[in-house]
C-alpha cells in the first residue's frame, strides 16, 4: 500500500484511530470487541508512521535531513508532555472522557492530513520530453522532413508521472496502415485496422468470450475462491519492489536498518529492572530514564543542524555512532556503579537520538525518494518481526541466567554489526556514484 497511496494512508487511519477510541468509550465492557479494537489499533499506529516518513522524502529534498531531525524531535517532546497531559485528562475527566479527548486530538492529524497534495498540484512549470524516433525527430516545433512527406506535431506535453499526451499530425503518410497481425503485436504497440480485420477480430472476440464464460461455468465455486485468492496474491507480489533486493547497498542498508532500529531501543525498556538487580534504588532506575530521554531530545536536536551539512557524511556518520554504542554495550557488565550506569545511560540517550533522526535519510540517500515508498514496507515489516523476536529472547536471557547482562551484551554485538552493515551500504553507494560519474 505505501508504494501506491502512502499519502492517503495517513489521514485515512487517522481517522480509524479516532473512531476506534471513540467506539471503544461506549462499548468497553464487550471484551471479544475490545480485543478487536486493539488489533485495529495497533494496525492503525503501524500504517501512520511509514507513510509520514515517506511523506518527508517526497515533500522535502535538500532539507530531508533537518525535517527528518526535527520530526524525530517532536516524538521526544510527546514522550515528555504526553504522559502527564494524559494522566491530567484522566483525573479530571476519567478514563472514558480522556479517550474521547484524545480521539479529538488524534483526528487533528486528518486535519493536517487533507492538506497533503501531490507536488505537481503545486507545479506551475511546463515539462517537455524529447522523444527519440525512426520517423519524427523533435525539436523546437517539432518538424521534420522525410522522404518528400512533412510531419509537424505539436509538443508532447509529459507530468510528473511520466504519461505522454498523444499529438496532432498532417502527415499524408498512410502506407504504414494495412493488415496487422494480431498475435504479432503486442499491447504497448499502436495500429490500423481495415474493415476486415476488425469484423475478424470481433468475431474472433465473441468467440473468445462464449468460451470464457463456458469455462467459468463448468468450475466449482471453491476452485473459482481460489483463482480469486491467487490473482489477489499475485497483485500484491507485483507492488512490492521486490528488485529493491538485488541491490548489495540496499540489502546491506536494510539489515543494518532494521538491526539498529531493534537494538537501538532495547536497553531503554530494562534499564528500571536492572537497576533493581544492580541492587539501587526504583528512584534511581527512574533518574536512568530520565537521563537517557534527556540525552536522547539532545541527540535529535543536535541532529537538526548537522543533518544537511554539505561536509558531513552521514551514512559513514551513522555507521559510527553505531558502532560507538555498541561498543559501551559490550561493557555493560562492569557498570555495576551508579555513576558508571549513568554515563552509560548519557551515551545510549544520545547515540540513539542521532541514529532515529537520520536512519531513514540515510535509507533515501542510498535508494533515492522515489523508491522509498517501497522499501518502507519492507523496514516496518522486518522491524515488527526482529522486535518481537529480540525482546522476547532478552526477556528468557533474564530468566535463565539471573541477570540481563547477556542481554545488553547481545545487543551490543548487534550494534557492531548494525554499525558495520550501514558503513558497507554507505562506500558501496559511494563507489557507485563515482563510477557513474566517471
Amino acid at each position: 500500500l505505501h508504494t501506491k497511496i502512502h499519502r492517503t494512508l495517513l489521514p485515512n487511519f487517522k481517522f480509524i484511530i479516532s473512531s476506534n477510541n471513540i467506539i471503544y468509550n461506549f462499548l468497553y465492557f464487550f471484551l471479544p470487541l475490545s480485543l478487536f479494537l486493539a488489533l485495529i489499533l495497533g494496525a492503525g499506529l503501524a500504517f501512520l508512521y511509514g507513510p509520514s516518513t515517506v511523506i518527508l522524502s517526497t515533500y522535502f529534498n535538500r532539507y530531508l535531513g533537518t525535517a527528518n531531525a526535527i520530526a524525530a524531535c517532536g516524538v521526544s517532546v510527546g514522550q515528555f508532555i504526553f504522559p502527564y497531559l494524559i494522566n491530567y485528562l484522566i483525573i479530571t475527566y476519567g478514563v472514558r472522557g480522556a479517550l474521547l479527548l484524545d480521539a479529538g486530538i488524534c483526528l487533528q492529524c486528518l486535519v493536517f492530513g487533507a492538506l497533503l497534495r501531490p507536488i505537481s498540484c503545486y507545479d506551475t512549470t511546463t515539462r517537455s520530453k524529447v522523444i527519440n524516433s525512426t520517423d519524427v525527430e523533435l525539436n523546437d516545433r517539432n518538424t521534420t522532413a522525410k522522404g518528400g512527406k512533412q510531419t509537424e506535431s505539436m509538443k508532447l506535453q509529459s507530468d510528473d508521472e511520466g504519461e505522454i499526451s498523444p499529438f496532432l499530425t498532417d502527415s499524408k503518410d498512410r502506407n504504414s496502415c494495412g493488415n496487422v497481425n494480431l498475435q504479432s503485436v503486442e499491447l504497448s504497440e499502436s495500429f490500423v485496422l481495415k474493415g476486415k480485420d476488425c469484423a475478424y477480430s470481433s468475431e474472433k472476440s465473441s468467440c473468445e468470450i462464449k468460451e470464457s464464460i463456458t469455462e467459468n461455468d463448468a468450475k466449482t465455486h471453491s476452485e473459482r475462491l481460489f483463482d480469486g485468492l491467487r490473482r489477489n496474491l499475485q497483485k500484491c507480489l507485483a507492488a512490492a519492489d521486490l528488485t529493491l533486493f538485488q541491490e548489495k547497498v540496499f540489502l546491506c542498508g536494510y539489515i543494518g536498518i532494521i538491526l539498529g532500529n531493534t537494538v537501538s531501543a532495547i536497553p531503554l525498556t530494562y534499564f528500571p529492572a536492572h537497576a533493581i538487580d544492580l541492587g539501587l534504588s526504583t528512584e534511581d532506575g527512574a533518574t536512568f530514564l530520565t537521563v537517557a530521554g534527556v540525552t536522547n531530545f539532545a541527540g535529535r536536536l543536535l541532529m537538526v543542524f548537522l543533518a544537511d551539512r554539505r561536509s558531513l557524511n552521514r551514512g559513514r556518520m551513522l555507521g559510527v555512532t553505531l558502532i560507538i554504542h555498541g561498543i559501551a554495550a559490550c561493557f555493560i557488565s562492569y557498570y555495576t556503579k551508579f555513576l558508571l550506569f549513568v554515563i552509560y545511560c548519557a551515551c545510549n540517550g544520545l547515540a540513539t537520538g542521532l541514529y532515529f533522526s537520520i536512519s531513514i535519510t540515510v535509507m533515501v540517500d542510498l535508494i533515492g525518494s522515489q523508491r522509498m515508498s517501497g522499501a518502507m514496507g519492507f523496514i516496518i515489516f522486518g522491524n515488527g518481526i526482529l522486535g518481537t523476536v529480540a525482546y522476547s529472547f532478552c526477556g528468557y536471557f533474564r530468566d535463565v541466567t539471573g541477570s540481563y547482562n547477556l542481554g545488553f551484551l547481545l545487543n551490543g554485538v548487534g550494534l557492531l554489526l548494525s554499525g558495520t552493515l550501514v558503513l558497507l551500504a554507505a562506500f558501496l553507494s559511494y563507489n557507485k556514484q563515482s563510477r557513474e560519474e566517471l
